[in-house]
């Protein structure tokens, strides 16, 4: 059984690498340039949200600003809708729901069928529907 000495140098070990973890991303936002502002605001709420890898949100964050370039400016539950299947490629309308509401503290079904139809409409997702099955994937 490890001694109390042996605990602590093993919990300063990960403190050290916690505190470099973070003065290396500390290293990175230094040097984004204001254009990729949104990519980092997207990404860290992907992070938070979705507690996935910080170099897997930026790759989902800056696949999200690529799709919805064209389309600016979409309100912020045509966003979560868009960050959810970004992070999951296929989802049915209960874990979608389920998924924006994680992102934004609420969220119905019937706004989120009815966000679906206008993106859908515009030609940023599909609805795929198979026998009783309904799925809303990126149309990427």
């Amino acid at each position: 059984m490890p001694t109390l000495e042996d605990r602590l140098e093993r919990l300063e070990e990960l403190i050290k690498l916690v505190i470099e973890r973070l003065e290396n991303i500390e290293n990175f936002l230094v040097k984004i340039d204001k254009k990729y502002i949104e990519t980092y605001r997207i990404a860290s709420s992907l992070v938070f949200t979705f507690s996935i890898p910080v170099s897997r949100a930026i790759e989902v964050a800056l696949k999200i600003l690529e799709i919805t370039r064209p389309f600016k400016p979409l309100d912020e539950i045509s966003m979560s809708i868009i960050q959810s299947l970004s992070v999951k490629d296929r989802m049915n309308i209960s874990e979608l729901t389920r998924s924006v509401r994680r992102i934004r503290g609420t969220a119905s079904r019937r706004i989120i069928i009815n966000r679906i139809k206008k993106l859908e409409r515009m030609g940023l997702v599909k609805v795929v529907r198979k026998k009783s099955r309904t799925w809303v994937e990126l149309n990427v």
